[in-house]
């Protein structure tokens, strides 16, 4: 029996290159409670979970890109960064914080955290050294997450260090655009960019 001209037999069907806008699958595992808070919004906006889901993230990125877009306009680019980096050691301190205040207490309010002097202290203490890692001349170096293990709840006295780490390795990560706005970065992205040109007049020299 002849098969029908262009089909295979058996076998996935040939991929073929994803183009913008197209949906691929995300598979997550998420908490009962964020479970139901998405049935609850679905239900509520008319949407699949999948939908609800997306619809969420999309909100959130582009949530993010007006933070930093409103960040650059009212402090320029090199301000803004200095403002991303010192969210970032927030995020960091809170991250870790809130296991160690759940830990004692059994709740958790993103509200009131800093009200914990010991919050607080933290915060100051990965502020102060994001800041002094950001000097436009000899910057203060931090030691990076990986060479100091993640704080163990209760470590109070070294999560301001911790937290700076990991906002220094966020900001790393970041697009040439978010580098050139730390000013410690400065150096850096000049030296790199002298790099380039220098190796394209060589190119240039050697195919004449």
């Amino acid at each position: 029996m002849e098969l029908p001209t262009g089909k295979k037999p058996g076998g996935r069907p040939p991929s073929r290159k994803i183009e913008p806008g197209d949906r691929v699958p995300l598979s997550l595992r998420v908490t009962q409670e964020l479970k139901w808070w998405i049935d609850a919004a679905s239900k509520a906006n008319g949407r699949s979970q999948s939908q609800e889901v997306e619809f969420r993230l999309e909100q959130t990125r582009r949530h993010e890109e007006l933070l930093t877009d409103a960040l650059v306009l009212r402090h320029g680019q090199k301000g803004a960064g200095v403002m991303l980096a010192v969210s970032s050691a927030l995020y960091a301190v809170q991250h870790i914080a809130c296991h160690f205040v759940f830990t004692e207490r059994g709740t958790w309010s993103p509200d009131n955290w800093l009200d914990d002097p010991r919050c607080y202290e933290a915060a100051c203490e990965a502020i102060t050294l994001v800041l002094q890692s950001l000097y436009p001349s000899h910057p203060k170096k931090i030691t990076p997450p990986a060479e100091r293990p993640v704080p163990g709840p209760g470590k109070w006295e070294g999560l301001g260090v911790w937290a700076a780490g990991a906002a220094q390795v966020q900001w790393s990560e970041l697009d040439e655009r978010f580098a050139e706005m730390m000013p410690g970065k400065r150096s850096q992205v000049a030296s790199k960019e002298a790099r380039r040109r220098e190796t394209k007049t060589r190119k240039k020299g050697a195919a004449r």
